[in-house]
């Protein structure tokens, strides 16, 4: 049992304990049941996924097979004819397949019996969205979003956990003109644009364990936000863009961390664009993690910490209601050589309804939401 791209970062587990933990085998490798932990994440991405996607998209669920002749359209086998699973049955009439049968019950063989059908295993789930666009007639001039999603199958046995024959697919389709494809496509890229723009002042990561440039550029914010994806493939870090409503403007990043399931415990940790910082913002950022951490996943304690030397993020802290715990002295080296002293703060289950109260008395107070100043070039 091996992991296929062990660059993604170490695992929490081996992989046998992760396989034995989410799949049971059925005899075919690459083709497993799925455990309930394994479909309780699913599940879980799948709603937020329903979250983000875009309110003119029309929600498809396709079923595991498609049509052999839209696949022989579509060029499939040009490119990838080995991964291709057709559907196949026993035919010829009712003598020719009780036949089949006796020559299987005598230990021979019977499979030279089957005709392929009109159907193929999909081998990926966007393929029907196309005929089935096309029929409806010219496009309209906004374009057509789709999101689709159906149980796939490639060809492909494997004993790697995370390269399976027999997998769930979901995917975004729009169809349009191309600058609305190119639009499209862009839109997924624009959080990392406007993260560099939220992280422009240097002071924003003066004082942190980790970043990209002091200020980054697009490439080191799309690097980081990559590495940040390949600790949350771990299972140790869930990293979330922080979004002004209404106009969806990326300002910020906050973390689930040292994600701790046994023990029931997480770190909270934040950056965000100093033009926000002491607003209701960032009061309201914590409010919506805790609340999810203690309320839906039932944590017994959040975890904050922050350099010796951030006054304002000390403060920050302790307005939530956390308490201090100690320090963890010259534990990190950072930036500049400098060994860093983190001071610990954490809010345990019972005390979250009365932390919950303070900070909800706090965001009920009129807020004047004018527009900041420019950030710093």
């Amino acid at each position: 049992m091996t992991l296929a791209r062990p660059r993604l970062g170490r695992p929490a587990a081996s992989p046998e304990e992760i396989f034995k933990a989410l799949f049971r085998p059925i005899g075919v490798d690459g083709v497993y049941g799925r455990a309930g932990a394994y479909e309780a994440v699913v599940e879980a991405l799948g709603v937020f996924l329903g979250r983000e996607r875009d309110a003119r998209a029309e929600v498809v669920r396709f079923p595991p097979v498609v049509s052999r002749a839209l696949i022989e359209k579509s060029g499939y086998l040009k490119s990838f004819p080995h991964l291709l699973g057709c559907v196949c049955a026993l035919g010829g009439g009712e003598k020719r397949v009780g036949a089949a049968v006796a020559r299987f019950e005598a230990g021979e063989t019977w499979t030279d019996a089957l005709e392929t059908s009109e159907l193929v295993l999909a081998p990926a789930a966007c393929y029907p969205v196309y005929p089935m666009a096309a029929a409806r007639g010219p496009i309209p001039g906004e374009g057509l979003l789709f999101d689709v999603a159906c149980d796939c199958f490639r060809r492909e046995p494997s004993r790697d956990i995370d390269r399976l024959q027999s997998f769930r697919m979901r995917e975004f389709v729009a169809i349009g003109a191309p600058e609305q494809a190119t639009a499209f496509r862009q839109s997924w890229k624009e959080h990392a644009a406007g993260l560099v723009v939220a992280g422009r002042d240097p002071e924003v990561w003066a004082l942190l364990r980790i970043g990209p440039g002091h200020p980054p550029s697009p490439g080191e914010m799309e690097t980081f936000i990559g590495q940040l994806f390949a600790k949350q493939a771990t299972g140790n870090v869930l990293p979330l863009t922080m979004l002004l409503l209404p106009e969806r403007v990326p300002i910020g990043m906050i973390r689930f961390l040292d994600i701790d399931r046994p023990n029931r415990s997480v770190e909270v940790g934040t950056w965000i664009d100093s033009r926000y910082w002491r607003t209701p913002l960032n009061t309201e950022a914590k409010l919506l993690v805790l609340r999810y951490a203690f309320e839906e996943e039932r944590v017994h304690r959040v975890q904050f910490k922050t350099d010796a030397r951030n006054q304002r993020s000390q403060v920050a802290i302790e307005r939530l209601g956390a308490v201090p715990e100690g320090a963890l002295r010259e534990a990190h080296l950072v930036h500049g050589g400098f060994y860093r002293t983190s001071l610990y703060y954490s809010i345990l289950e019972s005390e979250w309804p009365e932390v919950r109260r303070r900070l909800e008395e706090k965001l009920a107070r009129a807020w004047d939401r004018s527009a900041p100043p420019a950030p710093p070039s």
